[in-house]
């Protein structure tokens, strides 16, 4: 009920909690002082910075420290996410790297946010801030907040009311369970994509908190924007999601069995496969540009290009 109630009307979707416990005042976002704070949060952190960070956090949770904020993306300005929006500020996602990340990791996820665009893929806007120190931050407009309106938001975690780090569901349930949502299969298709995009580009942090719905104003459910796609090993090297039955190295037969068990034409499929694999080929042009250093970019490649031949080689299915 404490957690609700610094919820307030300012959480993530559309619920609204009261009373209200108003944690500080408003106020303009400081990058340096976040940056500084979280990287010393499990340290001595006065109660006034803990009591900021947990009313920027919106009720935002996961791995990576993170707050939402107002942002001008012409100016930069940063604005308390529960003031109000003004001219030219739109809701804001903003994501710090983990203890445990790399220094690049900001950097990777805004490289992997232009691959599955390219790919194909449903993505919100994205973009890097960077700190005075030179610390980089990763910036994700919220879908839940189109135009200032607010959308429920349900993950699948959620909905089945299941722990995450559970292997509670593989791909395939996941696809059939977007169908019953949503009852739109091009729903399904881009769910699909994503199974494709998170093989092929070694995302193996899919569990079931990073799949989601929103509902608009109607009632209708529909997939959200793909989220928190980067480079990851997932729990002991494997997918949190299974791809029929395979979570360490899921095969280019494998792909195509769920795909096919979903109804998704063959030569659809392939499409798709073939979309993605040519967008995740690309991967040093998308971490140039997002400035990740070299031989970060060269461990990932290494990596990407490792999966995609074990996939791609594999004897196309025949297009009847």
């Amino acid at each position: 009920m404490d957690r609700l109630a610094i919820v307030g009307q300012h959480g993530m979707g559309a619920l609204r909690y009261h009373p209200e416990e108003e944690l500080t005042k408003q106020e303009d976002i400081d990058l340096d002082w976040f940056a500084r704070t979280v990287q010393h949060i499990e340290e001595d952190v006065s109660v006034e910075d803990l009591s900021r960070l947990r009313a920027g956090s919106g009720g935002s949770a996961g791995a990576r420290p993170k707050f939402v904020a107002l942002l001008n993306t012409e100016t930069g300005a940063l604005r308390d996410h529960r003031s109000g929006a003004g001219e030219g500020f739109s809701h804001y996602l903003i994501k710090f790297r983990s203890s445990t990340d790399p220094v690049s990791a900001a950097r990777e996820e805004q490289a992997y946010a232009e691959m599955a665009c390219v790919a194909g893929l449903n993505m919100s806007g994205t973009q890097l801030l960077s700190t005075g120190s030179g610390e980089d931050l990763f910036a994700t407009l919220r879908f839940d907040r189109p135009e200032g309106r607010r959308l429920h938001m349900h993950t699948i975690a959620g909905i089945l009311n299941a722990d995450f780090t559970a292997p509670v569901v593989d791909y395939e349930t996941l696809l059939k369970l977007t169908y019953f949502m949503t009852n739109h299969q091009g729903d399904v298709e881009e769910m699909f994509r994503r199974m494709v995009f998170n093989v092929l580009t070694h995302n193996r942090d899919d569990h079931i908190k990073n799949h989601a719905f929103l509902m608009d104003h109607h009632g209708t459910w529909r997939l959200s924007p793909a989220y928190d796609l980067s480079f990851s090993d997932g729990p002991g090297g494997e997918h949190h999601l299974s791809v029929n039955g395979n979570g360490r190295n899921p095969s280019h037969k494998d792909l195509f069995t769920v795909g096919q068990g979903c109804g998704i034409r063959k030569r659809r499929v392939l499409e798709i496969i073939e979309q993605v694999h040519r967008a995740a080929e690309q991967w040093p042009v998308f971490a140039d540009a997002s400035g990740v250093p070299e031989v970060r970019n060269r461990e990932i490649a290494k990596r990407l290009n490792s999966v995609g031949k074990k996939l791609i080689k594999a004897v196309p299915v025949p297009l009847v």
